[in-house]
């Protein structure tokens, strides 16, 4: 893997050669000494709509220095436009922020070595209107939200975790009813050498998980409310290696997180009558420390039966007491 990942490297640093040999006299210069750069910002809510009187805080990288940004602050406009215009090497990265709703960052790239070019002392495309979204806060509502760590009673075996509780069910721990059951393995040759597997499963057919693609510019990652379909009974996530190759590799991504349903009872003809929704965030740890299987999951439950909202109120969280570590930092 080492080896492949070496040539892949080698691959990227040769087509990123390749294309600044190829580049004009112009662009090289812009590459070393800056060009004039321009873009809008155009903010809108997760509707399309316009935000205006947003803060927007953007940085334009003008030399490869620590002190090497100019700064550029304003509000967006009626249309929900801010332009930012100055010298600028490569890219821009900024932040925005309003009352009431959850903070977005970004990057826009002017140069890159896939795209970028220069044309009197300009970079182009010359001021693109960019597309911002700022998420609303609509209805942040109290939840069990924990970073919990434990130790895990066996491997080889669907145990049930109580996510209001926050612990395994009977007899392993004190919870009452299993949200998610958790099946781990790992066989463990040396430090590097290992079959290590991991499933988060529900047994109720009318429960199950299923994962999403996280919103990785805006500080609130998830959805406002739980998808009515697309679960699956269990995800199935592994790590097969030895010390030189990785034979078979599958984890949770920074980019995705899990949202489950549980609890679901049905009605007399057989039809979903109530279930309670929760999400998973990455990362999911587990593996052997000291002889002892221990995991690490993040996740946030909503008590309220067929209440599908996934947006937590940091301030309101149900568990009490909670220490450092184990409080959730992200709504």
């Amino acid at each position: 893997m080492k080896f492949k990942n070496c040539i892949w490297l080698m691959m990227v640093a040769g087509m990123i050669t390749s294309s600044l040999e190829a580049a004009s006299p112009e662009l090289k210069k812009a590459r070393s000494y800056g060009a004039q750069g321009k873009v809008t910002l155009r903010v809108v809510d997760d509707l399309g709509n316009a935000v205006t009187n947003a803060f927007i805080d953007a940085a334009l990288k003008f030399s490869d220095t620590r002190d090497g940004f100019t700064s550029h602050e304003g509000y967006t406009d009626t249309n929900g436009t801010f332009e930012v215009e100055g010298k600028v090497k490569s890219d821009m990265v900024y932040t925005v922020t309003k009352s009431g709703y959850y903070k977005t960052i970004g990057r826009y790239w002017f140069y890159s070595w896939e795209k970028g070019d220069v044309q009197n002392g300009r970079w182009l495309p010359w001021n693109p209107v960019v597309e911002v979204v700022l998420k609303p806060k609509k209805n942040p509502i109290p939840m069990y939200a924990k970073r919990v760590h434990v130790e895990i009673p066996g491997q080889n075996q669907p145990i049930g975790f109580d996510m209001e509780k926050g612990d395994w069910v009977s007899p392993h721990g004190k919870g009452l009813v299993a949200d998610v059951y958790i099946n781990y393995s790992l066989k463990q040759q040396d430090l590097w050498t290992g079959d290590e597997r991991f499933e988060m499963s529900n047994t109720n057919l009318l429960c199950g998980v299923q994962e999403l693609n996280a919103d990785m510019f805006s500080a609130f990652r998830s959805v406002y409310d739980a998808p009515l379909t697309g679960y699956v009974e269990s995800l199935k996530y592994v790590l097969n290696r030895t010390k030189t190759t990785i034979i078979e590799e599958k984890k949770l991504s920074d980019s995705n997180y899990i949202v489950f349903r549980s609890r679901a009872a049905v009605d007399e003809d057989g039809r979903l009558e109530r279930a309670n929704y929760g999400k998973v965030y990455p990362p999911i740890k587990h593996g052997r420390q000291r002889g002892t299987d221990s995991m690490v999951l993040i996740y946030y439950f909503n008590p309220t039966p067929n209440d599908r909202n996934l947006e937590f109120d940091l301030d309101r969280n149900l568990f009490k007491y909670l220490s450092s570590r184990e409080q959730v930092v992200e709504p």
